[in-house]
């Protein structure tokens, strides 16, 4: 039992940091399982009626590619510059409430971000009547997803400050 006000607020922060954690969680893995609903989606969607398709689609699937790249090249600008000066700067302590939720909303904005990578391939699928260009859209995100778990971002931000 908590013996005075301040133990008491130091107990429910640390569960307040606890539910946190959670939340990062129960997010990264329903963006993790939506990329298996992308692949449902553009199946069906082609089964149901085709659209009318672009038939010379190279030029589209460079561009979305492209566009992928890049994409995960500014998420990893974002995981290592943003997050990293937040942390040497103390403003992504993970003992401290405001620390975690900081780190659970930039968490949320990198996940959307790899999250879209599926969405892109289910757009040159729809676009192109051909199912297995959107493939290699939702395994590059998934592969990204799975690094960026909600662990892996919190142990490069342990490490960089133990450095």
């Amino acid at each position: 039992m908590p013996k005075t006000a301040k133990d008491k607020l130091r107990i429910d922060g640390s569960s307040e940091i606890r539910q946190i954690r959670q939340k990062k969680w129960i997010i990264w893995a329903a963006i993790l399982i939506s990329q298996s609903l992308y692949l449902i989606v553009g199946y069906f969607i082609l089964q149901l009626s085709p659209f009318n398709y672009i038939k010379e689609y190279s030029m589209l699937t460079i561009i979305l590619g492209s566009i992928s790249i890049l994409t995960a090249i500014f998420t990893f600008l974002i995981s290592q510059i943003i997050l990293l000066r937040l942390a040497e700067k103390g403003k992504l302590d993970l003992s401290s409430y405001e620390g975690s939720l900081r780190l659970l909303k930039i968490s949320i904005v990198i996940w959307f971000f790899l999250e879209s990578i599926g969405i892109y391939g289910l757009i040159l699928t729809i676009l192109t009547n051909d199912f297995t260009l959107m493939i290699p859209f939702v395994i590059g995100s998934l592969i990204l997803l799975l690094i960026n778990n909600p662990r892996a971002i919190e142990n490069n931000i342990n490490k960089h400050l133990l450095n």
